[in-house]
């Protein structure tokens, strides 16, 4: 017996699951992977907080990527530290 649509997961459950892992970027970047209904909710978790160190050696690549119109990041910073 074939299923029209297949069941999903209350959002709850899914953000219950994504929240578990916020402390491990490598776990936030695996569920961003699942499906893209996960996506924006591990972005969130990934990005609210971002701390950037400037290196003397190195251009700013991280400002060049926040200041980029097309940035999937930026709507997800709620806290940038320098």
């Amino acid at each position: 017996m074939a299923l029209d649509d297949p069941p999903q997961f209350p959002a709850e459950l899914i953000e219950m699951i994504i929240k578990n892992g916020s402390d491990d970027p490598r776990t936030l970047a695996s569920c961003s992977l699942v499906c893209r209904s996960w996506s924006p909710i591990a972005r969130a978790q990934r990005f609210q907080r971002l701390s950037i160190t400037p290196r003397s050696d190195t251009p700013p690549r991280c400002a060049l990527l926040l200041c980029d119109p097309t940035s999937t990041v930026l709507p997800y910073v709620r806290q940038l530290d320098l």
